[in-house]
């Protein structure tokens, strides 16, 4: 068994970091079944979406990911589907983010490294600046999807 650590936010993961640029429809983490793996349509009003999600689970081997969402402002739907099978660690932090039309998936490693910031603003941990080392402070991370450029 593995255990997982899954986060999104629309909100936070914004451009202006206050108000979501998208809305997701539905995620799944993994084919498992396991409770907090796949968006709960019976705790949500008709019509309503999901806005953040902060999931810790125990299972087996991940698989893959599934988000369908809507970009607001054009109300255009996308979904997207990630492959994960292949060597992660026992236990791994997921945060996803999505901008427009494409999910970016990331591997965040939780040991401290004590090194300063490589990006800014500091105020916004969560916002992430595609393409370099840090997302949260003091965490390196590793971008799984879509592949960075070499």
């Amino acid at each position: 068994m593995n255990k997982y650590h899954l986060s999104f936010d629309t909100i936070s993961d914004s451009a202006d970091g206050k108000h979501p640029d998208v809305e997701i429809i539905d995620y799944q983490y993994g084919a498992s079944g396991h409770f907090g793996t796949a968006a709960n349509r019976e705790m949500m009003n008709p019509g309503e979406t999901f806005r953040q999600n902060n999931a810790s689970i125990t299972a087996p081997q991940m698989e893959f990911i599934y988000f369908k969402w809507r970009i607001l402002v054009s109300g255009e739907i996308f979904e997207e589907h990630v492959d994960l099978t292949g060597s992660l660690p026992k236990e791994l932090y997921l945060h996803f983010i999505i901008r427009g039309s494409q999910l970016h998936v990331f591997l965040i490693d939780r040991r401290w490294d004590s090194k300063p910031w490589e990006w800014e603003p500091k105020e916004n941990p969560y916002k992430p600046v595609l393409g370099k080392i840090k997302i949260y402070e003091g965490h390196r991370y590793t971008q799984l999807h879509p592949a960075p450029p070499p």
